[in-house]
C-alpha cells in the first residue's frame, strides 16, 4: 500500500478539510434562506395564534360545544335518521 492511498492519514485529513470547506460554502448560501423561512414561519404562527383566539372565543360565546353535544344526543336518539333540514 503506497503513501498516496486515499486511506493514508494525510490524504484523509486533506479530504476532511476539503469537505469542510465545501460544507461551509453550502451553509453560507443556505443560511439566509433558512433564516427567511424561519422569519416567515414565525410571522405566520403569530397571525394564526390571533385567529385561533378569535374563533375559539366565538365558539365559546355561542356555545358551539353545547350545540354539538345536543345534536349528537338527538342523532343517537333518532338512530341517525335526522331527516332533511327544514
Amino acid at each position: 500500500m503506497s503513501d498516496r492511498s486515499q486511506y493514508h492519514p494525510e490524504n484523509m485529513r486533506k479530504r476532511f478539510h476539503e469537505l469542510s470547506r465545501k460544507r461551509e460554502a453550502i451553509l453560507a448560501r443556505v443560511m439566509p434562506l433558512r433564516e427567511e423561512r424561519d422569519r416567515i414561519v414565525q410571522e405566520a404562527e403569530a397571525k394564526a395564534k390571533v385567529l385561533v383566539e378569535q374563533f375559539r372565543q366565538i365558539e365559546k360565546d355561542e356555545d358551539l360545544f353545547g350545540i354539538d353535544q345536543e345534536r349528537a344526543a338527538l342523532a343517537r336518539a333518532l338512530g341517525g335518521k335526522t331527516g332533511r333540514p327544514e
